[in-house]
């Protein structure tokens, strides 16, 4: 708030209170918000100040968030992202997944009355897709992915009626992407 820098939440935290019936049925290991990279110091020093500690992870070159900061007196995990992916991802290329374009797909929104953005719901079932199989093929089948697959399922039954397909199909520049959403989704989309 005080920094007046636009947050976008990321995954769970985003999902969780927007589309589930109750917001703590949504497990979640940590707290994802992607941040303007201009401001990713700024707003990690302000995390520091408020308690939040560096978590020892090991430096990797072009990777999309800083190392993970805790909170230990609430136990909470924050990943300050600059993007979706990291840069060497097959995830990065096209516009689909662009820190411009996704900012420009964006949407306003509030988390517990504060001001917040959000993935615009054809944004953030992509990046569902994309971000469930880009985890199946770096970390392998693992309980805790199965929150994704019911992040998707809370979207559709949510917005499935009022998604843009169209826009959705056109903004797939990127073939990862697009196998993702049909692998998750199970339908086969033509080429655009």
């Amino acid at each position: 708030d005080r920094l007046q820098i636009e947050a976008t939440l990321l995954k769970g935290i985003s999902v969780s209170e927007q589309f589930y019936p109750e917001e703590h049925f949504r497990p979640m290991a940590d707290v994802d918000v992607l941040i303007p990279e201009q401001a990713l110091s700024r707003v990690e020093s302000v995390l520091l100040d408020e308690g939040f500690i560096r978590v020892e992870f090991p430096p990797i070159d072009g990777l999309h968030h800083g190392a993970p900061l805790r909170h230990a007196q609430r136990d909470t995990i924050v990943e300050l992202h600059r993007s979706l992916f990291p840069n060497d991802s097959a995830l990065c290329s096209g516009t689909v997944f662009n820190p411009a374009q996704v900012a420009r797909r964006s949407v306003a929104s509030t988390y517990h009355g504060r001001p917040v953005a959000r993935l615009s719901p054809e944004l953030q079932l992509v990046y569902i897709a994309a971000s469930w199989f880009n985890d199946l093929t770096h970390h392998k089948v693992q309980p805790g992915f199965l929150a994704t697959l019911f992040d998707a399922v809370y979207l559709l039954a949510a917005t499935g009626g009022t998604l843009d397909w169209s826009r959705l199909l056109q903004s797939l520049d990127n073939e990862m992407a697009r196998a993702s959403l049909r692998s998750l989704c199970g339908v086969n989309f033509p080429r655009p």
